[in-house]
């Protein structure tokens, strides 16, 4: 996720929309922000965050104003528990995304070897073109280890 945003990018893409807070539920404080932050995330940038110091902070504040909540919430939230993994799963059926499959993974490495790399070399691009690759499968990113 690139690290500076302007206000008016902000505004567009992490404000939650009415069916966003009702999405959200009366779950406690810190597990409203996280599933927050991790839907419109996801809807950005088509891939969940490992943690929290992947998204900027002043998308952070400003998730916390439309939630009326403090700051300091968001430390209370659990990044690789039970709790975040139901809300990516969530998160994916309301997008209608399914995780990546070994099969998928398969067919995304041929694809870069035959199609793509034969032609393209840069990294950044190359990671650019398979997560567009994917979010236009509807394919949640598998982690990069898992396409080594």
């Amino acid at each position: 996720m690139k690290p500076n945003w302007s206000t008016d990018e902000i505004i567009e893409y992490f404000t939650l929309l009415p069916n966003e807070r009702q999405f959200l539920g009366r779950k406690e404080s810190h597990n409203r922000l996280g599933k927050a932050l991790q839907l419109k995330f996801f809807q950005y940038a088509g891939k969940f965050p490992e943690g929290a110091s992947e998204i900027p902070d002043l998308i952070i504040t400003y998730m916390v104003q439309q939630l009326d909540l403090l700051e300091t919430t968001i430390d209370d939230y659990d990044w690789m528990g039970r709790r975040s993994s139901e809300h990516r799963k969530d998160i994916r059926e309301l997008m209608g995304f399914r995780p990546c499959t070994l099969a998928d993974q398969s067919e995304l490495r041929d694809w870069l070897l035959n199609e793509i790399i034969p032609g393209e070399h840069r990294p950044i691009y190359l990671t650019e073109l398979v997560y567009s690759q994917l979010k236009k499968h509807r394919i949640e990113p598998c982690s990069v280890q898992k396409l080594i």
